[in-house]
């Protein structure tokens, strides 16, 4: 009988722990009630989850969370055993390129592009954010971002150009002294004249070129090359009909 007694004894020893173990390791994802998800989408930050603006849930209570991320990869978990909708807030220190998604039994596969996320520029980086499934797991829903070099797409990073260092003014004409910039987009901000009434603050987008002039200038332009293009085929239609 003792010996039955000092068996139960251990056993009960080696048990306890892992029980225990295991109720620690679920208390904080069972805090609160439990949201509805099939009802509206939440908003998955890396603190916690979102409705609107407002924060519903702390990271350690809830039921999706963005887990940990190692290298280039995230890993989200989700405890809702039916597929649930989010946006994911995902924070890159450059926009990546593409985000391979793979969800835990590998049911949703897709490699998205920044066509297809929202970028929330800040200070430093930004967040990605990103319209999703995920599948009842934890840390197996996988969003690996790459990058594959040079694009033009923006990476969401601005560059306050300096002048005579960058770029140069000169009269009417604007030019990129500056190589590593002569095929970015530029956001320009200036003042120009008409009719003697300043016009201020007008903002432009130059994409993949090195010095642009005034606009006017632009518009004589076009109307001389189009008034030569005219001549040469009055000229040579004139040819053709001798």
């Amino acid at each position: 009988m003792k010996k039955l007694i000092f068996i139960l004894a251990m056993a009960f020893l080696l048990v306890m722990p892992l029980v225990f173990a295991g109720d620690l390791g679920l208390k904080p994802k069972e805090k609160g009630d439990q949201l509805d998800f099939s009802a509206k989408i939440y908003t998955i930050k890396q603190d916690g989850i979102y409705s609107g603006a407002s924060k519903v849930k702390t990271n350690e209570e809830a039921e999706v969370w963005i887990d940990k991320k190692i290298g280039n990869t995230y890993h989200v978990d989700s405890l809702i055993e039916q597929d649930v909708g989010v946006y994911l807030y995902l924070f890159y220190d450059i926009q990546p390129d593409t985000i391979e998604y793979k969800s835990h039994n590998g049911k949703y596969q897709q490699i998205y592009t920044y066509n297809d996320w929202e970028w929330e520029e800040l200070e430093e980086g930004g967040n990605v954010i990103l319209l999703v499934n995920l599948e009842y797991a934890t840390g197996s829903n996988t969003f690996t971002s790459a990058i594959s070099g040079a694009t033009w797409k923006d990476d969401g990073i601005d560059v306050t150009l300096t002048e005579n260092t960058d770029y140069t003014l000169s009269g009417l004409t604007f030019t990129i002294s500056n190589i590593n910039y002569a095929w970015n987009s530029i956001n320009a901000s200036y003042d120009y004249l008409v009719d003697g009434d300043a016009k201020t603050n007008i903002n432009s987008t130059i994409q993949g070129i090195s010095t642009f002039a005034d606009f006017w200038e632009i518009i004589v332009l076009a109307i001389v090359i189009s008034l030569i293009i005219g001549l040469l085929l009055i000229v040579f239609s004139s040819k053709r009909n001798r």
